[in-house]
């Protein structure tokens, strides 16, 4: 078949914008009981509809229009559980609680329009369902605590209150205990929490309560109780996130990270699994955002790697003695498998639909290491232009577009993304940054962004680029920036306070630091004291780092895409930032997503933000294009 010769960035490829949506479809928990597997699945084709789908019959169980997805912290995370064959579930469109029956019937337990619910263990009696409870019944004072919901007559009560957020009540296996974590204003969950145990009385409410393990500089998340009923969990105090008992004793101490910030509700990184009759801990290790299953000897303190093809693993449990986990690789959508902890036997239980695209047409990443401030290193998973039937010139270097991840505190990893492999197979490079800040390299390396967001954030996505244009790798005149949230920020601040890129696309991404104090939400409401500074005492600095504020140093074009209903980062962040390049007369474009929140979820909104964003660049940058042009205008430009 012949190669054929064109301009890097303008290659044809099978990768389209519908296929990207396609592969956006997520499992996003595995629900596991004594004899079946569910998982959750969302569908982007379904405008995002999270539905239960039974492993046994590979079919979703949950009918229209019931959607499962809670608004706690508005992020959401878990909120379902099995118990004896029946799912409980919060339905998003009036996040209440209900139960899916094993012949399909859909029962509603809560009758409220104040409650939400996430993060669910259900106690060994089958009657009441512990939670994180939300109450926005007041709505300038949303209160969170931890719940209990009689499923039998859904009646809600507040069992511990009276701290900011919540998370992660469990159960021990007689039902006789609970643990949960707790944090307060201004720290976030990665910053300093603390980890109580208490009693339950017979009819289960707490009845007394002691502290277990926190301070004002460590994180504690994940508490679990062994089947034995000894509770384990997850500190940061070494300077990594790693596990111990309730006898503060580490179990097995590494550099690497055994848990990740708490965003979604419900994260779950270990699990026990019984050996030769011996409980060992099946965990997930992180170490430069690449992930691995481990198996732990609790009692020798050792650590035994389980080799694996996949290297981006989540929500790990037991069934029949076997490991069950979420995995993912650079050439490999989400599976789910099963690892038998003794022979290491792996078994697929759930494979991604067939692409029908070559494997050749896959960029894989290479890590790259570079210079951030104060001496530091950085890192970001590196992906050159792959297409088997397309070259360049010789003499031709690729554009660059740099990916910033949001959050600020997440990161990112190197598993097969269609939404990267969109553009190296069009013949531009990419560049995914785990900037100064990102999770999955200790404390050390998230606490850099203490009080520097859009400072060395910045300084390192411009490093990032700098460092590939003097690799000889790609095209210095053709860079280009994007990011979504936290990483739009990142983009604009970028675009507005430096010259490294040429153009960008901003994601709901955030251009007034001060109306994200004023229109956010409670979850974030003091995030920025720490990233910042506190406000209003540091506002000066805000407006310094805002880029709304200096839009006069904006140069170059932007792309804006924003959901109507966003209440993380409002729409009125990138409506501000366009009517300011509009007064520039600086080429842009503004595409709001009526019915979209914070994340699109529909199939047409992704494909109609792909084909924009590729016909923007290619626009800016004058990359031939033989693609039908998408209807959006970009002012300024198109006549």
């Amino acid at each position: 078949m012949p190669i054929f010769a064109t301009p890097y960035g303008s290659f044809s490829s099978p990768i389209s914008a519908e296929l990207v949506a396609k592969g956006s479809v997520a499992i996003r928990q595995i629900l596991i009981d004594e004899d079946h597997l569910f998982w959750i699945e969302g569908r982007p084709e379904e405008n995002g509809r999270a539905v239960a789908v039974c492993y046994e019959s590979k079919k979703d169980i949950l009918p229209s229009p019931y959607y499962i997805r809670t608004t706690v912290h508005e992020y959401g995370g878990k909120c379902s559980e099995i118990f004896d064959g029946i799912i409980y579930f919060s339905n998003f469109t009036d996040q209440n609680l209900y139960k899916l029956l094993p012949d399909k019937t859909v029962v509603k337990i809560t009758n409220t329009t104040v409650f939400r619910f996430a993060d669910f263990s259900i106690h060994p009696n089958g009657k009441w369902l512990y939670c994180v409870l939300e109450d926005h019944t007041e709505k300038d004072r949303i209160e969170n605590c931890i719940g209990r919901v009689d499923l039998e007559t859904g009646e809600v009560e507040k069992i511990a209150k009276g701290h900011d957020f919540y998370a992660a009540p469990r159960l021990s296996p007689d039902g006789k205990k609970i643990a949960f974590i707790f944090w307060d204003h201004p720290n976030m969950a990665w910053d300093a929490t603390e980890l109580w145990i208490a009693d339950l009385g017979t009819t289960g409410y707490i009845e007394s309560e002691k502290k277990i393990a926190g301070s004002k500089d460590e994180s504690v998340v994940e508490p679990s109780f062994s089947p034995e009923g000894l509770l384990y969990f997850i500190s940061d105090r070494s300077g990594y996130w790693n596990l111990y008992n309730e006898e503060n004793e580490a179990i097995y101490e590494m550099n690497a990270e055994f848990s990740n910030p708490i965003w979604l509700l419900g994260n779950k990184s270990y699990t026990f699994v019984k050996v030769e009759n011996k409980t060992k801990i099946a965990a997930i290790i992180t170490e430069k955002a690449i992930d691995s299953l481990a198996l732990i000897d609790i009692e020798k303190h050792t650590l035994k790697k389980i080799p694996l093809e996949f290297n981006t693993i989540s929500d790990i449990s037991t069934w029949k003695e076997n490991i069950v986990i979420i995995a993912k690789s650079p050439t490999k959508l989400q599976h789910i498998i099963q690892v038998d902890p003794i022979s290491e036997k792996i078994s697929i239980l759930k494979a991604p639909k067939e692409l029908e695209i070559d494997s050749s047409y896959f960029s894989t990443p290479e890590i790259i290491e570079f210079p951030s401030l104060n001496d530091k290193t950085a890192f970001a998973f590196f992906y050159p232009p792959k297409n088997p039937k397309v070259r360049a010139k010789n003499s031709e270097k690729p554009p660059l577009i740099v990916f910033t991840h949001g959050g600020p505190t997440s990161n990112v990893n190197s598993s097969l993304k269609l939404a990267i492999q969109f553009w190296t197979s069009r013949g531009f490079a990419v560049c995914d940054v785990n900037y100064s800040g990102s999770s999955g390299f200790g404390r050390e390396y998230r606490d850099r962004l203490k009080g520097n967001w859009g400072v060395v954030d910045v300084f390192d996505v411009c490093s990032a680029a700098k460092f590939l244009v003097n690799k000889g790798a790609v095209d210095k005149d053709k860079l280009i920036i994007e990011g979504g949230s936290a990483g739009g920020y990142t983009t604009l601040a970028a675009l507005t306070f430096t010259d490294v890129f040429k153009v960008g696309g901003s994601y709901f991404g955030v251009s007034d630091l001060e109306l994200l104090t004023q229109d956010g939400h409670k979850y974030e409401a003091r995030y920025l004291d720490s990233l910042i500074g506190p406000y209003p005492a540091k506002k000066s600095l805000y407006q310094e780092r805002s880029p709304l504020f200096h839009a006069d140093k904006l140069s170059c074009p932007v792309l804006f895409l924003q959901g109507g209903m966003d209440k993380i980062v409002p729409k009125n962040q990138a409506e501000k930032m366009y009517e300011a390049l509009l007064k520039k007369k600086i080429p842009t474009a503004y595409i709001l997503f009526e019915e979209e929140a914070h994340g699109f979820r529909s199939s047409q909104n992704i494909i109609t933000a792909f084909e924009s964003e590729l016909y923007f660049y290619r626009k800016i940058l004058k990359i031939p294009s033989n693609e039908k042009a998408p209807p959006i205008k970009i002012v300024g430009l198109d006549s």
